[in-house]
């Protein structure tokens, strides 16, 4: 990457909901039992396990985590729209667990991002309701701490 750090926090995420539903790869956003809400990511990232990512840097230095995180800063910077992280509630473990999206919801916090879009499955949405606040729309960023 061409850019320095700091430089970094300029990219904008870019999701494939809302009006750029239609960008989307993955069916399962297609699916009429999956909905996205947004959720605020330190409250998502306090009640998720997203296994041996570290938030403390951007990139960790275990290669394959690394190339991940690059490709999707990549890919934002060029303007490419990706699919939310997907989540559901184990209920096994009684807890949230990552789907997919774990890098690009670690992306998405290191670039500064305050909330983002997540595809859950209907049957878990009001477990995850009584874990952390989900929206079906963007929260007011100036209401968000």
């Amino acid at each position: 990457m061409d850019k320095f750090i700091d430089d970094l926090k300029s990219i904008q995420p870019k999701w494939t909901c809302g009006r750029n539903y239609q960008k989307s790869q993955l069916k399962s956003l297609s699916d009429s039992r999956t909905v996205i809400y947004y959720a605020n990511i330190e409250e998502l990232l306090q009640y998720t396990d997203i296994g041996e990512l570290s938030l403390g840097e951007l990139f960790d230095g275990l290669g394959n985590n690394d190339v991940k995180i690059a490709q999707i800063i990549c890919l934002w910077d060029h303007g490419i729209y990706l699919d939310p992280p997907s989540i559901f509630f184990s209920t096994t473990f009684e807890k949230v667990l990552f789907s997919d999206g774990r890098h690009r919801t670690k992306a998405a916090y290191l670039l500064g991002q305050k909330q983002l879009p997540v595809s859950i499955p209907e049957q878990d949405i009001i477990f995850i309701k009584r874990l952390f606040q989900i929206s079906k729309r963007p929260f007011d960023t100036k209401l968000t701490p």
